[in-house]
């Protein structure tokens, strides 16, 4: 049945199925309840807390008012704020186990560096003389909304490397063009001086065949004033230097007989 009472000290197990309600209960063995175990205080344990099932905290919508979000980039700085250490605990601390090294935040530093009302709801006096203690679950609500912050620069990053790699392949594409251009006017100009020196091989060849006489440009100016206008055959001299030659001295020669001719 029920047991009700101010104070309920035990030297062995206590066992219940049922409801206990006490203000107060010392035990120096195992207590063992098969039923709900409900307190409206504070519930402290010095040792592990172990458990084959999940530690659930309410949180249903309908409990809660005065909702605030928390953004992504506060909660981000927050995290971003916190210095993990590892430690043990001193002879001072209650119902600790001493001989552990834990893990965690010390408490303190935590206050510091946030702001409200992430410090009073992380944040927590554990006694009367001034201890405070950390909401560690709550702390997971802060991470999340710093990993979400985080993906968001991440992508924003991507972003930005996209394009910026757009812009170089377009420059690399621009390179590419600009050296073609290169390549192709160095063809020509390749090209160029193999003629100027098909050309000059043409020239120095007319010279040796008429004992260096030649003088090709003075022959190109009688050539232009006999043969005004017609580039043609101007072109064609380039072309086929030696025929043009032959035909033009045989003209010349058949106008010089021409003269002497008709001056006797």
């Amino acid at each position: 049945g029920a047991a009700t009472g101010t104070t309920l000290s035990l030297t062995g197990a206590l066992t219940t199925s049922d409801v206990l309600h006490t203000a107060g209960v010392t035990s120096s063995a195992a207590v063992t309840i098969t039923g709900t175990l409900e307190t409206s205080g504070d519930a402290t344990f010095g040792g592990t807390v172990t458990g084959a099932g999940a530690y659930v905290e309410s949180s249903d919508e309908t409990w809660k008012t005065e909702v605030e979000p928390v953004s992504a980039t506060e909660s981000l700085e927050a995290v971003m704020a916190l210095k993990a250490v590892t430690y043990r605990w001193n002879d001072d601390a209650p119902n600790a186990d001493k001989t552990l090294r834990e893990l965690g935040f010390i408490a303190q530093e935590v206050r510091d560096v946030l702001a409200e009302p992430l410090q009073s709801a992380i944040v927590r006096p554990v006694d009367t003389e001034g201890h405070i203690g950390l909401t560690y679950s709550k702390i997971s609500a802060l991470l999340a909304g710093a990993l979400q912050e985080q993906q968001r620069m991440i992508m924003e990053l991507k972003d930005t490397l996209k394009l910026q790699q757009q812009l170089v392949d377009e420059q690399q594409k621009q390179m590419e063009l600009h050296e073609e251009r290169i390549r192709l006017a160095k063809l020509e100009k390749d090209e160029l001086r193999r003629s100027i020196e098909l050309h000059r091989e043409k020239i120095d060849s007319i010279e040796k065949m008429h004992g260096g006489h030649f003088d090709f440009s003075s022959r190109m100016e009688k050539l232009e004033k006999s043969h005004e206008g017609q580039l043609e055959v101007i072109q064609q001299l380039l072309l086929d230097p030696v025929s043009i030659w032959t035909n033009a001295r045989s003209k010349v020669g058949d106008r010089r007989g021409g003269d002497n001719s008709g001056g006797g």
